[in-house]
């Protein structure tokens, strides 16, 4: 970061990201429909916070906000 070059993880911790048993990143699919609505019926509860509910389910505020309550990056 010091010298103003983009991170590359392969480069930083020196393995070849195209050989067998190399380290990948784990991302978590998008909010199924079963999630999405017990994030709304947590949401309705009475002082329920987005932080607190994306707490519970494991997940951003941004996705939350994103395929919750349906606001773009740009709202």
């Amino acid at each position: 970061m010091s010298t103003g070059l983009p991170y590359v993880d392969s480069i930083a911790f020196d393995y070849d990201p195209e050989a067998p048993g190399a380290p990948t990143l784990q991302r978590r699919s998008l909010l199924g429909p079963d999630e999405i609505g017990h994030a709304r019926e947590l949401l309705a509860e009475p002082g329920a916070i987005i932080t607190g509910v994306a707490k519970v389910l494991d997940v951003s505020t941004q996705t939350i906000y994103r395929h919750v309550l349906g606001r773009s990056r740009t709202a």
